[in-house]
């Protein structure tokens, strides 16, 4: 069974969902406006206008209108309808006109072009910056990718490097013996030996001896000759330093001052620098 507060909320969502609608509305207001004087009748409490009156009023009132007069007042309603809607359409069309234009005209004629941006400006921008956001992350993934093949090549790269260094030296020191041995058969001094005696002949001697450097030490020859035409002094404690001393490259003039002497080329390093430093 229903109950009253269950009727009563139906009630009253029933007449929320009415009251909602346009046409209720405006046929209501319609009819009201059409027939003012019925609700003039019904509202008059003059204490001479008696209730039978009043309804006798009113029934001479309907009694008088067409049959078709309630389909006018529909009309009516549709009509008020219509022109509602479409003076609301027109003011929302000033108003955007207003807002967008005429505005931002406003804005731009008083605080001047560069304080003032328009919305589409904006959108356009933003747009622009969502875009360029995009293609940047996705540039960023790419570049990740190049990075990390262009560091295993770099990789590869070293390993071939190392790989040829060793190749260098080995061939370097099987000439620097086959060299040693054409020159002094009694004497032979391989290149891991702390010191040995270059031959007469220091052409071939010398480039057996400089493919043997690796590039950190032929970049630091290149250094240490430069410094030996200056005059200036060098580090005698560098391990590499001491290494081009063993291999009989440069030699120490003088004592050392706080571990920096001055060094000269040995026929070997003059030999080395004419042929391959220039």
């Amino acid at each position: 069974m229903i109950s009253w507060n269950e009727l009563i909320d139906g009630l009253k969502g029933e007449v929320q969902d009415k009251s909602k609608n346009p046409f209720f509305g405006a046929f209501i207001a319609t009819w009201l406006i059409r027939h003012w004087e019925v609700v003039f009748i019904i509202l008059n409490f003059d204490d001479n206008f008696h209730l039978d009156a009043k309804l006798y009023r009113v029934q001479c009132y309907f009694t008088s209108r067409p049959d078709y007069d309630f389909l006018i007042t529909i009309g009516f309603t549709f009509l008020v309808i219509f022109a509602s809607y479409l003076f609301l359409n027109l003011a929302r069309i000033i108003s955007n006109f207003w807002e967008k234009i005429v505005s931002p005209w406003v804005y731009r004629w008083t605080a001047g072009k560069a304080s003032i941006v328009t919305r589409e400006t904006y959108d356009k921008t933003l747009l622009w910056g969502k875009s360029t956001k995009e293609k940047l992350e996705q540039q960023l993934k790419e570049n990740t990718v190049l990075e990390s093949k262009i560091e295993e090549w770099e990789q590869k790269f070293e390993k071939l490097n190392q790989q040829l260094d060793e190749r260098n030296r080995i061939e370097a020191e099987s000439e620097i013996e086959n060299i040693q041995v054409d020159n002094n058969p009694d004497e032979i001094s391989s290149s891991n030996s702390e010191s040995f005696k270059p031959p007469k002949d220091l052409s071939p001697f010398s480039r057996a001896i400089y493919r043997q450097l690796s590039n950190a030490e032929k970049e630091l020859l290149k250094e240490v000759v430069e410094k030996i035409n200056n005059n200036d002094v060098i580090d005698s404690k560098n391990a590499l330093v001491q290494l081009l001393v063993t291999k009989s490259i440069i030699e120490q003039e003088g004592d050392s001052i706080n571990g920096f002497s001055h060094f000269n080329l040995t026929p070997l390093g003059n030999s080395i620098r004419r042929h391959f430093i220039s």
